[in-house]
């Protein structure tokens, strides 16, 4: 059995606005961090694999140079 507190309704007041608070900056976190996610997509942002590509393409025998 849990036992918890009592809080008087001013009390419990407080306490829902800070939880709607932190519920709310949570979210923005999530969203701004899914922003700056497709920002970088859309810029092109190269990939992580880009590199191989052109190294593999330097040692290959008929790929014309540019």
């Amino acid at each position: 059995m849990e036992l918890k507190a009592k809080r008087n309704p001013e009390e419990e007041g407080d306490y829902m606005a800070f939880e709607q608070l932190v519920a709310e900056a949570a979210a923005k976190k999530e969203s701004k961090k899914k922003s700056k996610d497709k920002d970088k997509k859309e810029k092109g942002a190269p990939s992580e694999y880009s590199h191989l590509a052109s190294e593999t393409a330097a040692d290959a025998p008929n790929v014309p140079r540019s």
